[in-house]
């Protein structure tokens, strides 16, 4: 009986860090188009491959990213308008031909491209060699020899590189913002996970009702995860009434049933006596579970279900009536 209800508490503990991970993510996705920051994140990777960190006129100044960005494959993947929004992904063989053309450009050159062409741009931009992008590139060069083809793989193997790198730097700012939202949901429906906690072991009758809910929910949204992962591409206007369907659907019934919330919960009252820091520490435990993403809560959702009921599996009767 003390198994079952542990069990029962994980369940519904795990099934509300999956919804609201859910919405958080539904919230950074929406931030995310807001305010570009995929393309920020681009944009922050190219300017580091095509320009030097050092002041001063290293690579004159960024003059091999200014011709990149005005290439026309480039140029034209902006928004145009006002209010020009750059591109968020950028293919290696569009960069490459960006890239060595930009070269072509600086060396003033005419006729068809060759690694000397591409060698003199080079030097036109750091007569000197004090530039890291262009001793990388002359190092590139040299590996190439006279194949062309060669030296554009090596170019576009370092866009892949440097993508899988950028890739990497979102992923961590997305996290970070997820926690901030997840801390902001925790503390806006004042659901510290003590609270969930104390509330689940109390009330036995809310406590089987979540679960029988998680269970239900496992069956019909597991697609929601893989659409709100890290990534999710969805239009704005698809990310706000998911988010809003899963509130109204699903979230707001979860706190009812747990009396979470501002207006006359147990936790709101617990706000105004000497406890208050524990309630702060639960919203910051809550916080952090969201953070984790719904995927993992999903998956962690569907295993504990799965051993509450191997758990509960009724006893099968055989034909003379013994139970096995």
């Amino acid at each position: 009986m003390f198994g079952s209800t542990i069990l029962d508490v994980a369940i519904g503990l795990i099934f509300v860090y999956c919804l609201y991970s859910l919405l958080a993510t539904a919230i950074n996705e929406i931030l995310s188009s807001l305010f570009n920051l995929r393309a920020r994140k681009l944009q922050f990777a190219l300017k580091r491959m095509l320009t030097d960190e050092a002041p001063g006129e290293v690579l004159q100044a960024g003059r091999l990213l200014r011709e990149f960005q005005e290439h026309p494959l480039i140029k034209y993947m902006n928004s145009g308008g006002l209010f020009r929004v750059a591109p968020s992904y950028l293919s290696a063989s569009d960069f490459s031909k960006a890239l060595i053309d930009s070269l072509k450009t600086v060396s003033g050159a005419a006729g068809a491209i060759n690694i000397d062409t591409l060698q003199s741009g080079l030097h036109a931009l750091d007569p000197e060699s004090r530039s890291d992008t262009a001793r990388l590139l002359r190092s590139y060069m040299q590996d190439a020899g006279d194949d062309m083809a060669k030296f554009r793989a090596m170019i576009e193997k370092w866009f892949d590189s440097m993508m899988v790198q950028a890739s990497g730097w979102y992923k961590r700012q997305s996290q970070a913002i997820t926690f901030v939202v997840g801390l902001a949901l925790a503390a806006g429906f004042n659901a510290s996970t003590f609270t969930i906690a104390g509330h689940l072991l109390k009330d036995n009758g809310a406590r089987e009702q979540l679960a029988q809910i998680a269970s239900s929910y496992l069956q019909s949204h597991g697609t929601d995860v893989e659409k709100m992962g890290v990534g999710s591409t969805s239009a704005m206007d698809s990310l706000v009434a998911y988010a809003a369907d899963l509130y109204r659907n699903d979230i707001a019934g979860s706190q009812k049933l747990l009396g979470l919330g501002w207006m006359g919960s147990a936790s709101a009252n617990q706000m105004d006596s000497d406890h208050w820091q524990l309630n702060v520490i639960g919203w910051l435990v809550t916080a952090l579970a969201v953070s984790l993403g719904s995927p993992f809560w999903f998956d962690l959702l569907g295993k504990v279900v799965d051993i509450r009921g191997t758990g509960r599996r009724p006893k099968s009767v055989d034909e003379k009536g013994e139970a096995r």
